[in-house]
């Protein structure tokens, strides 16, 4: 992404419902596969949210390759956050950790069956990644050309990229469902996954509203361990093969 985005993101990213509930539904979903004090390593952390939402229950670190990314974690009074690219874990830091998470972060890659693979190499015996992405390349997007992605994802095409990096997934699934109808209807007008939306907090009422919707769908995901048959998103939590 350009510094524009990661200056826009830091600003609002505590605020916006997308953000704010997103970061809830993960950190159920984390508390399903990960006891409390485990090592967490964000990998492409961006400005910050994430890390600062799991610190108070695990020793988080974050990496990411953009000077405006770290220079906003450090602003929000993040420490533990240093450069590093997708693909080296040479460039990770202190190894091996619990989980690896790239939220986001893989569509981002020319390829992302490589950074996978090394997230496997990083993690201790009974580690864990957990990976999100956009979803379904038929919503491909301005967004997607502005965020310079490679592509979107469908739930089998994701588990593959898992499995040809030696992971074995655990769960996979979509999120965002209750919202994607309407964000199809609206595709090109306003969709709620659009840069303006995600960029512009809407009136407290509205925000409140969209937050609490997609919030409630970490019971389904976390609470439940299954998902969603749709969604703007996908996921998938791996292990090591065999772990």
């Amino acid at each position: 992404m350009d510094d524009g985005l990661y200056r826009a993101f830091a600003e609002i990213e505590d605020r916006h419902w997308w953000f704010v509930a997103r970061r809830e539904i993960l950190r159920r979903l984390i508390a399903r596969w990960l006891p409390d004090g485990a090592t967490v390593l964000d990998v492409g952390c961006g400005t910050g949210g994430f890390i600062a939402d799991l610190q108070d229950r695990y020793q988080v670190r974050g990496v990411d390759p953009a000077p405006a990314a770290l220079a906003a974690c450090r602003a929000r009074g993040l420490t533990a956050v240093h450069t590093g690219t997708a693909s080296d874990p040479a460039t990770w830091g202190p190894l091996p950790v619990d989980l690896v998470t790239f939220l986001d972060v893989v569509e981002h890659l020319e390829d992302d069956v490589s950074a996978l693979r090394a997230a496997r190499t990083a993690l201790r015996p009974g580690g864990r990644v957990i990976v999100t992405v956009p979803a379904y390349q038929w919503l491909w997007s301005e967004h997607d050309v502005r965020n310079r992605h490679y592509r979107r994802y469908t739930v089998r095409r994701l588990r593959r990229a898992h499995t040809a990096a030696g992971l074995r997934p655990l769960q996979s699934g979509y999120f965002n469902a209750l919202l994607f109808p309407f964000a199809v209807l609206q595709r090109g007008l306003a969709a709620v996954r659009a840069d303006r939306d995600l960029l512009s907090v809407p009136i407290a009422p509205i925000n409140r509203l969209l937050q609490a919707i997609f919030s409630s769908e970490g019971g389904v995901v976390a609470g439940l361990g299954r998902s969603f048959p749709y969604g703007l998103s996908a996921f998938c939590v791996s292990a090591a093969d065999g772990a």
